[in-house]
């Protein structure tokens, strides 16, 4: 009996020769590797018929092994001759099938005949259900309450009498399933049509179905019948919570407050029984999500119950404390601290107090946590280490509120500023062991011997607390009433006395120039605020922190202040340009030309390799940016000037100098790349070198006044050539070089289609017409075949077959749009090609990964594929007059299962069993009245065909095996991937989903 589809083996089938079972040896290997059997069963029958074939092959008078017993046969065995046995062809291994996809695998091709048979019974049962409630006028509401309560009984009955018949045991949960879910459906008609009548509250009757329900499938599963039930259980448990908020009142602004306490007392409830698990985490933790997320919705977009809000926040920190309490959690004490604070500005926000009173509450908790980690430094380093974080992010917190402070009370400001910075500055006092730095990640052991903190990072928290303190005396100004530029004269005092300061220490020790030097920066930033009023002023503030920046360079020789003493430099060049009212892109073009010269001047100096590792890393960083600032700053400044002319309806940017200049800035930027790539000899600079060309080309068209879609022509021809001279130097390879030559020789053949979809949107945003009707739409439906061919070319250059999967699904999309030029009226003009399409490689290609243990990527393909075919009837079924549609449904429902049962494709299966009973549920409860032909009739004419087609394939069994067992082995001679040793890469395999995606953009585009 074959272990796969149960086919009777001819005694004279396999001879008693080495042939024969080397033959078979490799069909078990077969078998094996396409999950048509469990490793288990094949290790098994190689033992056995390897045991045999070493015994036949064993010279005579040599003691062997003892042959394995032999299928019982009719008839004397000829006596086996010791042929030596031909080298039989090892097949190439692939990934291993999981066992679990093994026995899904046998128990399909076991069932198949059930298979059909359950449909089919399914189907008759519809038709029946439909037969009896069409006759609503016949029969009042109390007759219909009673055989919708009779099917539910005979159900579940049926289910338990088919427990215990053998050959059709596993019907009996289906049965017993669906008279269970069918129960909440009795409460539903009992209340529409007998207590509706009687003026009986829907929310009461939906209280008690809700607690019925949930002890009825609580009842199921604590007997055994399913451990599924639990779902339906904790679903009605929630039902009849809800219900319950119903029934007595509960506003529905209060629902987020009233869920979480539904949270608070399952969590209390479950901690105390002690049955915690991640099961309920998991419940608990969806709950108290969507629930905090109503209480904030509602607080968004309500004008009342705003107490609701923090009495959420207040439960969810109970719920959190409970959980970590109970699982001994230390990290739940951040948690809870977090939302104890949220809890605390949800308080001030209902209460109306002052926005800026909003940033207390997290400096208070910042500063108890940092009070609190001396002790969990080193008896829970990951608690001590979310402390950390948690005090820094308080310290940071009035920043976040720095719009709210500037509309708000100045004094305010002020001490919640000078709370931060004292915050920050005991962080950087206190952080000396254990900091952010050193800290090594979760699951770390509690360590004796505690690690110091670096410098730096002490050194950060201190410039933070500078700055802090910084905005606590500008606020502080500002409520004494002092204006700029008053108040700049004293930042910048104090950093021209950093300045000083850092000379001096630097002098003595090197290392702290780059620690101080952020502080008097940070002076004269604070000394030019605002920087567009007072530009004189601001301009003689920037020339003095140039002037003793620059000093100090000639004192120490840091290339670093060099850099600072530049940047000044050039920002108080701007000024000055705003002062006199000059051209912003002469400023640019000077930026310009200055870089050009420092680029040439620092060329000795300028390196690439272990920049920041060499020993003295600050001279070629500095030496990197002098090079290479100028000119990015020369292209920002040109940009920033074009922006007002872009805004500028009176103005046609593009005619403008600005913009002409601000494109030969990008070019002269292109070139200083491309000179640095010839110099290193290295293909990957000249990757941004071509890409500022393929910008600069993009940027002259408007210039010349040619139509956007002649620049997707350009950008593909661009391509080809490109493409076409690089062929001697492409090569695969995941060198940088390789890399770069790759991005370089494809990069035209991508823009050619990705600018014709940019002109594309253009124009109907412009237009307001249908895209395909424009030349651009053509344009793009055509520069997709020159990618497509550039791929076959590859594949067929590299030896790679399955580089026809994406030129192939270019190809298709090309042909979606071209369809979608014709401006089809149905949908599934577009649908069925692409159907065809993805069921074709679904069936023919096999891929070397899985999506899980029960379902391969090819199959999402066959599964994708069905949704494409019958989706779209599917929905214009519910239009008027789509009956016809179910028929046609019913017809590929059934053929679907017919390839899925002969192939044995189960997620084919499952799509063709989900086709059916979709339209068996929608003719049920939908659109009960046709002219075609009786909803119950087609279900009922369909269920007798599935019938007789599954007590054919029992009748014939033989037959039937023998039959499907020569297809399956063509059609996977014929699967392209099947034999290789890594098969279909998976992108590869997903690529005929683009289609897919192309028709979605279109019939949903506006």
């Amino acid at each position: 009996m074959c272990p796969q589809c149960g086919a009777r083996w001819e005694p004279a089938g396999l001879a008693d020769d080495p042939e024969s079972i080397a033959t078979l040896l490799n069909a078990i290997e077969g078998w094996r590797l396409d999950g048509l059997i469990d490793n288990a069963s094949a290790r098994r029958l190689r033992e056995h018929y390897e045991a045999r074939r070493a015994a036949l092959l064993a010279p005579a008078g040599e003691p062997s092994a003892a042959p394995a017993q032999q299928p019982s046969t009719t008839g004397p065995q000829p006596a086996a001759t010791a042929a030596p046995a031909p080298p039989s062809s090892v097949p190439r291994r692939r990934p291993p099938v999981s066992a679990s996809a093994g026995t899904v695998g046998e128990w399909a091709a076991r069932r198949q005949a059930d298979v059909l048979l359950y449909v089919g019974a399914f189907l008759l049962v519809i038709s029946a259900l439909i037969f009896v409630s069409s006759q609503d006028e016949a029969l009042g509401g109390g007759w219909r309450v009673a055989i919708l309560a009779a099917y539910t009984v005979a159900f579940m009955a049926a289910g338990l009498l088919l427990q215990r018949w053998p050959r059709v045991r596993e019907a009996g949960p289906v049965f017993l399933a669906i008279g269970a879910l069918m129960t909440p459906l009795n409460f539903v008609l009992l209340h529409d049509a007998v207590l509706s009548d009687r003026e009986v509250s829907g929310a009461l009757v939906w209280f008690i179905a809700s607690v019925y329900s949930a002890g009825f499938y609580a009842l199921l599963f604590s007997t055994g019948a399913g451990r599924l039930y639990a779902i339906p259980a904790g679903l009605a448990v929630l039902s009849a919570w809800g219900s319950l908020a119903v029934t007595v009142g509960i506003p529905i602004e209060w629902g987020g407050a009233w869920w979480l306490a539904f949270a608070a007392v399952g969590t209390d409830a479950v901690v105390a029984a002690r049955r915690w698990s991640n099961a309920v985490a998991v419940v608990v933790t969806v709950i108290a999500t969507l629930a905090t997320l109503f209480a904030l919705l509602v607080a968004l977009f309500a004008d009342a119950h705003h107490w609701q809000l923090p009495v959420t926040l207040l439960l969810l920190t109970a719920v959190v404390g409970m959980g970590g309490a109970s699982q001994r959690e230390p990290m739940a004490v951040l948690g809870a601290a977090v939302l104890a604070t949220a809890a605390a500005i949800a308080g001030l926000w209902a209460g109306g107090a002052e926005t800026g009173w909003y940033s207390f509450p997290p400096l208070v908790t910042g500063a108890l946590l940092l009070a609190a980690r001396p002790n969990w430094v080193t008896s829970s380093p990951q608690l001590g280490f979310g402390a950390l974080l948690l005090a820094a992010g308080s310290g940071l917190w009035p920043l976040a509120l720095i719009e709210v402070h500037l509309d708000g009370d100045s004094w305010i400001a002020a001490v919640a500023f000078l709370g931060a910075g004292a915050l920050l500055a005991a962080i950087a006092w206190s952080n000396t062991t254990e900091g952010i730095a050193t800290w090594t990640g979760v699951g770390e052991e509690p360590e004796e011997d505690t690690r110091a903190t670096p410098d730096g990072e002490r050194v950060v928290f201190g410039w933070l607390a500078f700055g802090a303190v910084l905005i606590a005396v500008g606020f502080a100004q500002r409520a004494e009433g002092l204006s700029p530029p008053d108040t700049g004269w004293v930042p910048a005092a104090m950093a021209a006395g950093g300045t000083g300061v850092m000379v001096l220490i630097a002098r003595a020790r090197p290392q702290l120039l780059l620690a101080v030097l952020p502080v008097p920066l940070l002076a004269i930033g604070a000394s030019l605020h605002p920087l567009e009023e007072f530009v004189g002023h601001d301009a003689a503030l920037l020339a003095l922190g140039a002037a003793h920046v620059l000093a100090a360079f000639v004192v120490l020789r840091r290339w670093s202040l060099a850099v600072v003493g530049v940047a000044l430099g050039m920002g108080a060049m701007a000024v000055l340009w705003e002062a006199q009212g000059w051209a912003w892109w002469v400023l640019a073009a000077a930026y310009a030309a200055g870089g050009a010269v420092l680029f040439g001047l620092l060329a000795p100096m300028r390196r690439y390799d272990r920049v920041v590792s060499a020993p003295e890393p600050e001279t070629p960083t500095a030496a990197q940016v002098l090079s290479w600032a100028p000119a990015l700053t020369a292209i920002g400044v040109a940009y920033a000037a074009l922006i007002p002319l872009i805004r500028d309806p009176a103005v046609e940017s593009v005619a403008t100098a600005e913009y002409r200049a601000l494109v030969l800035l990008l070019l002269g930027l292109g070139a200083l790349i491309a000179v640095e790539a010839r110099r290193l000899r290295r293909w990957e600079p000249a990757v941004a070198a071509w890409a500022l060309v393929l910008v600069v080309v993009a940027g002259s068209w408007p210039i010349f006044d040619w139509t956007p879609w002649t620049l997707a022509v350009t950008y593909s021809a661009i391509g080809v050539a490109v493409f076409g001279v690089l062929t001697r130097w492409r090569r695969p390879g995941l060198d940088g070089a390789d890399i770069a030559i790759q991005i370089i020789a494809w990069s035209g053949l991508a823009l050619g289609p990705g600018a014709a979809l940019m002109a594309l949107g253009e124009r109907v945003d412009a237009l307001r017409v249908d895209a395909p009707t424009l030349v651009e739409f053509r344009a793009l439906t055509l520069l997709l075949l020159p990618v497509a061919g550039a791929v076959v070319f590859e594949g067929r250059r590299f030896g790679v077959r399955w580089a026809l999967l994406p030129a192939s699904a270019l190809v298709m999309v090309s042909l979606e749009l071209a369809i979608a030029t014709q401006e089809p009226g149905n949908v599934q003009f577009y649908t069925l090609p692409a159907a065809v399409y993805v069921a074709l490689v679904g069936l023919m290609t096999r891929s070397s990964e899985r999506l899980s243990d029960d379902i391969g990527w090819h199959e999402v393909l066959q599964v994708v594929a069905a949704g494409l075919l019958v989706l779209p009837q599917a929905e214009q079924g519910f239009e008027p007059g789509g009956a016809r549609w179910g028929l046609v449904l019913l017809i590929e429902g059934i053929a679907l299962l017919g390839v899925a049962i002969v192939l044995n494709t189960r997620w084919l299966a499952v799509s063709a069993v989900a086709t059916i009973s979709g339209v068996a549920l929608r003719f049920l409860w939908v659109n009960r009245d046709t002219d075609l032909v009786p909803y119950w009739v087609m279900l009922a004419v369909a269920g007798f065909v599935l019938l007789a087609i599954g007590m054919t394939v029992l009748l014939q069994r033989e037959w039937w095996d023998r039959s499907r067992a020569r297809l399956l082995r063509r059609w996977r001679q014929g699967a392209a991937g099947a034999d290789a040793e890594d098969g279909v890469p998976l992108l590869a395999l997903l690529t005929p989903l683009a289609p897919v995606l192309t028709i979605v953009a279109i019939t949903t585009g506006d």
